[in-house]
């Protein structure tokens, strides 16, 4: 799987870096999710991802469309993604998104 970000090229070396990271951490989430529902945990488990401050685009990372990056006040130094899942969630609240 992780020879889909492969490239050779100078100029893709941090997001190819960047992109395997956040792939082996989708992989992690996975396993954890898997081993939580195995021991019959997960229907009360809170999952909560976020990641922090903005990316850094000279190490890969990507803040477009927003203006700024890492340690500045623009939205792209502070507005992140982020991740929460429950199976007690209301299934009308599942894909909700927030601005």
């Amino acid at each position: 799987m992780l020879d889909r970000v492969r490239n050779t090229s100078d100029a893709w070396r941090n997001r190819e870096k960047f992109a395997r990271i956040a792939m082996s951490l989708d992989r992690a989430v996975l396993r954890l999710a898997l081993e939580l529902d195995d021991v019959d945990y997960l229907s009360n488990t809170i999952v909560a991802l976020a990641s922090d401050n903005g990316a850094c685009p000279s190490e890969g990372g990507n803040n477009w469309p927003l203006r700024g990056t890492k340690f500045e006040q623009f939205e792209g130094g502070v507005r992140v993604p982020a991740f929460i899942w429950a199976a007690s969630f209301h299934p009308n609240r599942r894909g909700t998104s927030y601005d």
